[in-house]
C-alpha cells in the first residue's frame, strides 16, 4: 500500500469513529511514524510503506479510534511553539494555558524577574517562560518525580536546562520559600461530582 491510500484509510476510520480533527491527526500519524515532514506527503504519495510501518500506524488509529489521547501515544505535544514531551504523568498541554504563558511573559517584561510555577507538570509553563524570556528565572515545583523528570527532559529538549530548576514539594505541607515576581499554577481544577460528566478521552486517561 501506498502512503497516499494508507492515509486515506486513516482518515475514513478516525472520522467513522467521530474523532475530531480527523484529517489533522492521521497526517500526524502517518508522519511521525514514516519521519516524514508534511511536504513529504504530498511529494512522496506514491512511495510504498513497509509491513512494519503500516501495522504501527494501523495500531495506533485503532487506539486512537479506542479514545486513547493522540499525545499519549506519539509521546510529544506542541505549546507556545516549542515542543514538549508527553506521558500519562502529566496532562496535556493546552492551547488556552498559551494565554497565561503570555499574560506572565508581558508581566516580566524582561526585567530578569524570577518566577515560581506551582504544578509543573510537563514543565511546559516553566520552560515556556524561561525560553521566551531570556533573563528570567524560573522555579517549577511538583509532588510527582515522574513529572519531574518530564519536565527536566523538556527544560533540557528546549535549551534552558540552566535557567529552570524543578524541586519535589507538597504545596499542602511543605513550606516554599523565596521571593517571587510572579506565582503561576494551571492545576487539575475539576471537581470530582464533576468527573463523570468529562469527554470520555479526559476522564479515561487524564
Amino acid at each position: 500500500m501506498v502512503i497516499r491510500d494508507l492515509l486515506t484509510d486513516c482518515i475514513h476510520a478516525l472520522k467513522w469513529n467521530r474523532i475530531d480533527n480527523a484529517i489533522f491527526e492521521a497526517n500526524l500519524i502517518v508522519r511521525t511514524v514514516l519521519g516524514l515532514k508534511p511536504i513529504d506527503m504530498v511529494l512522496r504519495g506514491s512511495d510504498v510503506v513497509d509491513e512494519p510501518d503500516r501495522a504501527v500506524i494501523e495500531s495506533l488509529v485503532k487506539r486512537r479510534c479506542a479514545g486513547e489521547p493522540l499525545q499519549y501515544m506519539l509521546g510529544t505535544q506542541e505549546f507556545m511553539s516549542l515542543e514538549f514531551k508527553v506521558t500519562p504523568d502529566v496532562l496535556i498541554p493546552r492551547a488556552d494555558t498559551e494565554t497565561l504563558v503570555e499574560h506572565v511573559l508581558m508581566r516580566l517584561a524582561g526585567k530578569g524577574a524570577a518566577a515560581l510555577d506551582i504544578g509543573t507538570g510537563s514543565g511546559c509553563i516553566a520552560v515556556s517562560i524561561a525560553y521566551y524570556d531570556q533573563k528570567a528565572y524560573v522555579r517549577g515545583i511538583d509532588i510527582s518525580r515522574r513529572a519531574l523528570d518530564i519536565a527536566q527532559y523538556n527544560a533540557k529538549k528546549n535549551g534552558v536546562n540552566g535557567r529552570v530548576l524543578f524541586e519535589r514539594r507538597d504545596i499542602i505541607h511543605d513550606t516554599i520559600y523565596g521571593r517571587y515576581d510572579v506565582i503561576v499554577s494551571n492545576p487539575p481544577y475539576i471537581e470530582t461530582d464533576e468527573v463523570d460528566r468529562l469527554d470520555d478521552v479526559v476522564k479515561a486517561h487524564e
